[in-house]
């Protein structure tokens, strides 16, 4: 920001601040003290008591001052005995360097004055009790306060001092917050008497060894309302830039008193516990300039990670450039802080189930093979993160840290259910979301689209498999191909015996009509097994092929008697076809029917040699091919076709 950019009034205005603008600063948390314009000052230090017991009367002194316990720019607490009561007090006179000109006097006596009748004013367990204000033989003012023994809250921020041993190994963050907490209370009592501070900083804030937080230097405290019963003057008539550049609200860079309200000291609140989280005062730079400029734009502050972005909000809205925008009291302000440490646990365990929730991102975004070998992984981490951001939930239901991880929780887990192709555990996650999501909505839909399809294709071939399934019917039909071969066994057994006892010599109109006898006795047992044997193509294809068979074999025997062939050598052609017939339900039906044409064939060589036995040769073949085929389709523990049992 170069100085061309700011208002000229306000440019002039930080022209007159003891320290050049463009020069090098030594300590930028130095207090700028305002001119001196006060109508009370006309009280003066003659208005005070003396002190006459401070160490020079000839009797037993009041107090004895003993040694130092601090210095600060304008003044010095020493350690004092206070002989009446017997105990340790703290007195605070000028420092021996203000012997400057009269107005470096005033101004020294008149802040240490404004500090005693603020602090004169506020009783309260966070505020230094003041004993008494009067002045020493020299006519200077002292102050004789309650000894407080501590340390600096910034002497901890910065490392120089320890945390009270009572509070080491607590929660940094928590301790900050909980003595910050200490100081509203006392601000807050400081508003309610019509009272503002203008110097809050670390370094004015005491800490005692059992936690006891004190708020310092009230040096450039002024009055809010003419009703209230001091001598501090008016907020509205001070003028000129007042207070630490490094802590300034942007209403103090004005140099206008009437800008100045408890707003003012809400910001400097904000501030202290900024430095005690960072580490760094909240307006940094390199002149003096710099800090006032940092200070009168108050840019919002971009805190790291690490720090809960509630806490973030709760700084940046305390210390926002508008004092309308800030919290509308130091009350609201720390009841925004105590609500945070209700919710601190809250974030907490989100935290934690959100470093879960990347390793789950991390395994489900990996190649398909990772994910397989960490199935189980997954599902782990998916239940951590979940029941990590529920509890996170359930302790602070506005948690948006936590509402945002259980969306991601649950939009991730869904995501690879649907790549998994788990329909209803996709679904049944995508129902769970807090905020829809149109897009898994719309993977979620296609899955499904996808899985009623491969369902009707499955429906499909199942009907497909039932229609080609051997198992059904197996009982029956190995009944009545058993029954079939038994009947041309013995039909073939007689006919052998009559011819070859020259009682009857078998025609082709025989054949036939065993054909057709065989073919009704066998049309009968359908009949009463139909309902087994017509559930499926199957059992319907091989009932029309049996039949069909017949209907050849009686063609056969029609054909032979108009061609003038014996009927034996039409029983000779049947036994080929009929080789050739089972030995195509073999290779293309069960292969472990080959024991049927084999025996076919076999008994067709033979009935080639020994024409004058080929009647017996095809009934035992008839016998022993298709008992052998009633066999293997009653047995079904070596089936090629696996199917729900059928076995009727």
């Amino acid at each position: 920001m170069s100085n061309t950019e700011l208002n000229p009034e306000i440019q002039e205005l930080w022209n007159t601040v003891q320290i050049e603008m463009d020069g090098s600063v030594p300590q930028f948390d130095a207090t700028i003290c305002p001119d001196i314009d006060s109508p009370h000052f006309s009280l003066g230090v003659g208005a005070l008591p003396a002190l006459q017991s401070v160490n020079w009367s000839a009797e037993q002194p009041e107090l004895e001052l003993g040694g130092i316990l601090g210095k600060g720019g304008m003044g010095i607490v020493r350690v004092a005995k206070q002989s009446s009561l017997a105990r340790d007090v703290a007195v605070k006179s000028l420092h021996a360097s203000n012997e400057g000109t009269k107005d470096d006097r005033r101004e020294a006596t008149l802040k240490l004055m404004q500090e005693a009748w603020a602090m004169g004013l506020l009783e309260h367990p966070n505020i230094v009790p003041v004993h008494l204000l009067g002045r020493d033989r020299d006519g200077k003012p002292i102050l004789v306060m309650k000894r407080i023994e501590g340390v600096a809250w910034r002497d901890v921020i910065a490392g120089e001092a320890e945390m009270p041993s009572g509070f080491q190994g607590s929660d940094p963050l928590v301790w900050h917050i909980e003595i910050l907490l200490q100081v509203c209370n006392a601000m807050q009592f400081a508003h309610t008497k019509g009272l503002l501070h203008r110097d809050l900083k670390p370094e004015n804030v005491m800490i005692g060894e059992f936690g006891e937080v004190y708020v310092m230097d009230w040096g450039l405290a002024v009055r809010l309302r003419e009703d209230v019963p001091t001598n501090l003057p008016l907020a509205r008539d001070t003028k000129g830039i007042a207070g630490t550049p490094a802590y300034m609200a942007p209403e103090m860079t004005k140099g206008v008193g009437r800008w100045l309200t408890e707003a003012t000291d809400l910001y400097l609140l904000g501030t202290c516990l900024h430095e005690a989280i960072t580490g760094m005062p909240r307006h940094i730079g390199h002149n003096i300039f710099q800090l006032l400029a940092s200070s009168h734009l108050s840019e919002p502050y971009d805190y790291e990670d690490k720090i809960p972005r509630e806490l973030a909000d709760i700084l940046n809205k305390a210390m926002h450039v508008e004092p309308e925008s800030r919290f509308e009291s130091v009350e609201a302000f720390r009841k925004a802080l105590v609500e945070f440490l209700q919710h601190k646990n809250s974030v907490e365990i989100g935290r934690e189930a959100t470093a879960r929730l990347q390793e789950l991102q991390e395994i489900t975004s990996s190649p398909v093979s990772v994910q397989e070998k960490n199935t189980l992984q997954i599902h782990e981490l998916y239940g951590q993160c979940r029941f990590g951001f529920q509890e996170a939930l359930r302790s602070w239901p506005q948690n948006t840290d936590a509402q945002e991880g259980l969306q991601s929780t649950l939009e991730i887990m869904a995501e690879y259910s649907i790549r998994q192709g788990e329909y209803l555990a996709a679904s049944a996650l995508v129902a769970q979301l807090p905020r829809e999501n149109e897009a898994l909505q719309k993977k979620l839909a296609e899955l499904k689209d996808k899985m009623d399809s491969e369902a009707a294709r499955n429906q499909q071939l199942q009907k497909i498999a039932e229609n080609l399934n051997l198992r059904v019917g197996s009982k029956t039909r190995s009944i009545l191909i058993s029954l079939i071969g038994v009947c041309w066994c013995v039909f073939f057994f007689v006919m052998g015996w009559l011819s070859r006892n020259g009682y009857y010599e078998p025609s082709n109109f025989d054949y036939v009509f065993a054909n057709i006898s065989i073919a009704a006795l066998l049309g009968l047992g359908v009949f009463f097994g139909r309902r087994v044997l017509f559930q499926n193509a199957a059992n319907r294809s091989l009932v029309r092929l049996v039949y069909l068979a017949f209907a050849c074999f009686i063609l056969l025997g029609i054909t032979g008697q108009v061609l003038g062939f014996s009927g034996r050598d039409s029983y000779i052609i049947a036994l080929l076809i009929i080789c050739l017939i089972t030995g195509m339900m073999t290779i293309f039906l069960d292969w472990r029917l080959v024991g049927a044409p084999l025996v076919f064939f076999l008994a067709l060589v033979a009935s080639l040699i020994r024409p004058d036995y080929s009647y017996e040769f095809q009934g035992a073949a008839d016998l022993v091919a298709f008992v052998w085929i009633g066999v293997v389709w009653r047995n079904w523990n070596m089936m090629l076709f696996e199917s729900p049992s059928h076995k009727n």
